[in-house]
């Protein structure tokens, strides 16, 4: 990356036993192609791991000075490191990104672009799943998100990488999504959000449905303790706005109905099931967990998935 006038960033990533992933979203930022600005810092959250995550961002900060780990002695949970990491962040832009995806190398760039509107105060990119082993999960996960990319389009949420300026704000404690809730806590700030469709991150979807079904159960437990304690429900939550994107995505080709009916079979199981498991157990101290299926490939250099997403990147659409 090379040096330019603009804005600066920091990265700040909320890392928990995340060895199998940082690896690759660090060498993607170090690749990543940014003319309009330069990466200040990426603080890198390695509090409570147990694993080898701590060690190789510390590898990492030796071959790129701006790779820095940060450890508070304790798991603390998702809110807590996120809110650590912007308070200690120092750049004109504070970038999060979720530790478990890929970056397309213009990623950064266009989120860049896309702050230059004096008016947007927080923007996010498309997400585009990855491989599964499973053919349907693989078919619900492409809805999903199809549909996710047709709400944002027209009331954007920001999700999984958020690029914000730099704002006195606080993630609320008690909030059931931090996505959300820092989305809330910049719009109060006098911005609104705006969604950036070409540029793309990568997920990497469960490989079985049961590890799709209880993604999708603890989504919508967040989801409703969000709501339940006073925020507003985020666009993606709206039955008559995801209705709506639903046919939309299916008449512009970018999900079917056959994939459709699968992800709403789904959908309707975690929903009862969240029901369920919300009068038997409290919410998750943690906020989100790592669900079963979602690391079995991995994204490090040279693996099957690395290697799929390298040589076929889906075009940025918008």
């Amino acid at each position: 990356m090379t040096s330019h006038s603009g804005p600066t960033v920091s990265v700040c990533i909320p890392a928990y036993n995340e060895e199998r992933n940082i690896d690759a979203l660090l060498t993607d930022l170090r690749s990543t192609q940014l003319s309009g600005g330069e990466i200040l810092e990426v603080l890198v959250d390695v509090s409570g791991s147990t694993d080898r995550t701590a060690e190789i961002v510390r590898s990492h900060s030796n071959l790129w000075r701006v790779v820095r780990a940060v450890d508070s002695g304790e798991r603390d949970g998702l809110l807590r490191a996120l809110d650590r990491l912007i308070h200690m962040a120092t750049g004109s832009v504070v970038v999060r990104i979720d530790a478990d995806v890929r970056l397309h190398p213009a990623c950064l760039e266009r989120l860049l672009q896309g702050l230059s509107d004096p008016e947007v105060g927080i923007v996010g990119p498309r997400i585009v799943p990855g491989p599964s082993r499973s053919p349907i999960v693989r078919w619900a996960s492409r809805a999903e998100w199809a549909i996710h990319d047709h709400v944002s389009r027209r009331q954007p949420k920001t999700t999984v990488v958020q690029a914000f300026r730099r704002l006195p704000i606080s993630l609320p404690a008690d909030s059931g999504l931090e996505d959300a809730g820092l989305q809330q806590q910049v719009e109060r700030s006098g911005y609104r959000a705006a969604y950036v469709p070409g540029a793309l991150v990568f997920i990497l979807p469960p490989s079985n449905v049961r590890g799709m079904l209880l993604q999708r159960i603890r989504t919508i437990r967040h989801i409703r303790d969000h709501v339940r304690r006073g925020y507003a429900r985020p666009a993606t939550a709206s039955p008559t706005i995801v209705w709506n994107s639903l046919r939309g995505a299916v008449q512009q080709g970018q999900t079917t109905i056959g994939a459709v009916a699968v992800f709403g079979a789904i959908e309707a199981a975690a929903r009862v099931s969240a029901g369920a498991e919300g009068v038997l157990s409290p919410s998750p101290l943690f906020g989100w967990e790592p669900v079963e299926g979602t690391k079995d490939f991995g994204w490090s250099v040279g693996s099957p998935v690395h290697r799929t997403i390298d040589q076929n990147p889906p075009r940025p659409l918008g």
